[in-house]
């Protein structure tokens, strides 16, 4: 690697800023492409591991409003309820609701227990 003395420095930045002018194309590091590359990566990582945690909350809300349909074979829709679990991201806790789902007497019973007062039907 070649350490440019102070003046030259600046003088070979004062060139790319006028090349880039000249150009109209920025001049990118090797370290700024290999730091925006893994940017990329990371960001996209990030965003498959959110899509799947996504749509395995999906699959489990919706695991329990199939649930509720078969026990209690609801006439209306089950709106608030399902209003409700979309707010729960803790798929611990729509785990929890999946067995209540399964456990409890009665459908208001569950509505009482997810916190939601039942809609007319």
């Amino acid at each position: 690697m070649l350490t440019l003395p102070e003046e030259l420095t600046v003088q070979f930045h004062r060139e790319i800023v006028r090349y880039e002018e000249e150009k109209k194309m920025p001049y990118v590091t090797t370290a700024e492409r290999i730091g925006m590359e893994k940017g990329l990566e990371q960001g996209l990582q990030r965003g498959l591991r959110r899509g799947l945690l996504l749509g395995a909350l999906d699959t489990r809300r919706e695991d329990i409003i199939r649930m509720l349909r078969m026990r209690f074979d609801p006439a209306g829709p089950l709106t608030a309820a399902a209003e409700r679990l979309t707010m729960i991201e803790d798929a611990g806790r729509l785990q929890d609701l999946l067995m209540e789902a399964a456990r409890l007497p009665s459908l208001e019973a569950f509505l009482g227990h997810l916190g939601v007062m039942r809609e007319a039907r």
